[in-house]
């Protein structure tokens, strides 16, 4: 799993030491989710992903978020399992 971390077509470590996920604004839902346009960053490349997320309590918040990527959209090369990643992200809100 280490090398997978390392390599150029899969996360590229070394070049790209992090990922970041913004978010501005979103919709309330049905059931009490909220749906988002977020803006995703991995390897240099940006996307727009829609994430769906949950806030538990009264602040700070708690948020719970899935989305699912398209690996060759982020440059994701390589022979993976699957071409659809889910994701999911789990945050402290302290507003």
């Amino acid at each position: 799993q280490k090398n997978l971390h390392k390599k150029k077509e899969y996360f590229h470590s070394k070049k790209f030491n992090t990922a970041q996920i913004d978010v501005e604004g979103a919709e309330a839902q049905a059931d009490g989710s909220y749906l988002a346009a977020a803006e995703v960053s991995m390897k240099g490349v940006t996307r727009t992903v829609p994430l769906r997320f949950t806030l538990t309590g009264t602040g700070p918040y708690e948020l719970a978020a899935t989305a699912t990527i398209e690996r060759r959209s982020f440059n994701f090369s390589g022979n993976g399992p699957k071409e659809e990643v889910p994701v999911s992200v789990t945050a402290t809100i302290n507003q």
